[in-house]
């Protein structure tokens, strides 16, 4: 779907998407995810990272997860432990490592449309959330976003 498209689907209630690119008359929400689009008018709190309220990706294994399904948090650890147990491994290096930790926060009090949302990883426990929000800013190299 195309970012204004959605926006005009969303108006009759009262709600728009978060990021407002200027390519948004052309830009689909995949594309406006997978490069954390923010836009001119809408800093880093309206960004996609912060504005996505549930993410529902396929991974190249062809699995699909939606952080909507409270049981597809447990399904993701146990379909992909090893991939659960790496999140869960980084996540808690960064939580001990101050420097990194504050280097990270840093990095994304400003704009950044380039490369993975790395902040997840301090934003968020759960293997599914922190990998779901990884996406953001991935270009589409982990997984894709579906379609309900």
């Amino acid at each position: 779907m195309i970012g204004a498209t959605a926006n005009v689907y969303l108006k009759k209630f009262g709600r728009k998407i978060g990021p407002d690119p200027a390519s948004i008359n052309a830009a689909m929400m995949g594309g406006i995810l997978s490069n954390n689009a923010s836009g001119m008018c809408c800093g880093v709190n309206n960004n996609s990272y912060h504005t996505v309220k549930y993410l529902r990706f396929t991974l190249p294994d062809g699995k699909t997860y939606s952080t909507e399904r409270k049981e597809d948090y447990g399904r993701f650890s146990k379909e992909c432990p090893h991939l659960a147990s790496q999140l869960t491994a980084i996540r808690t290096q960064i939580l001990n490592n101050q420097p990194v930790y504050d280097k990270i926060r840093r990095k994304y009090r400003t704009k950044n449309t380039v490369g993975y949302s790395v902040n997840a990883f301090i934003d968020f426990t759960e293997p599914l959330d922190i990998m779901a929000h990884l996406l953001i800013g991935a270009e589409g190299t982990l997984g894709l976003y579906r379609k309900r």
